[in-house]
């Protein structure tokens, strides 16, 4: 994401990306985020020329949390619930 705007993109399975950005630009600062990392930010990149910028490894820092669980659940009808309670002491 561009700081302060709403220009942003997600990478590709390597992590690359490619932002397009205002041709009246000169600099940006890039805030990268991912789950279960802390985020980080790079400042006053120069643009130049909408040229491609490397911006090399950008190595990012582990989160003090991280997800240790994820749920999915389907909610049910007031009918399936009814039913799942009547019949729970009939099942295995």
């Amino acid at each position: 994401m561009v700081k302060g705007t709403v220009y942003g993109v997600t990478t590709d399975q390597e992590g690359n990306f490619k932002l397009s950005y205002p041709a009246s630009d000169t600099s940006m600062t890039i805030l990268i985020n991912s789950v279960g990392f802390k985020p980080y930010e790079l400042a006053n990149i120069s643009l130049n020329d909408n040229k491609a910028i490397d911006l090399g490894v950008i190595k990012m820092e582990l989160g003090k949390w991280e997800l240790i669980e994820f749920v999915v659940s389907r909610k049910r009808n007031i009918f399936s619930r009814f039913w799942r309670m009547i019949t729970k002491p009939f099942r295995n």
